[in-house]
């Protein structure tokens, strides 16, 4: 069976420094920029005003996000920051 590359998969986990997207490389921010739904503290979020993307915070239950996240990724390309 070959084996799936990064850009296969639903959902992307992206660790974000101190430095913010400028830590990231260029394929990573390429595929920030591709998701449709961003999941992550507001922070984090407002690291990336100009994706276009529907936001999730992260705030209150994480089962309910990640029953969130489980049902967009049906669908949707999912970043969680």
């Amino acid at each position: 069976m070959p084996s799936k590359s990064a850009s296969d998969h639903r959902v992307l986990v992206v660790g974000v420094g101190d430095d913010g997207p400028a830590g990231l490389s260029p394929a990573i921010l390429a595929r920030v920029a591709q998701a449709q739904l961003m999941v992550g503290g507001h922070r984090h979020l407002d690291l990336f005003p100009e994706v276009s993307a529907e936001r999730l915070a992260i705030v209150g239950s994480l089962d309910e996000v990640i029953t969130q996240i489980d049902r967009a990724t049906v669908h949707q390309r999912v970043v969680v920051l």
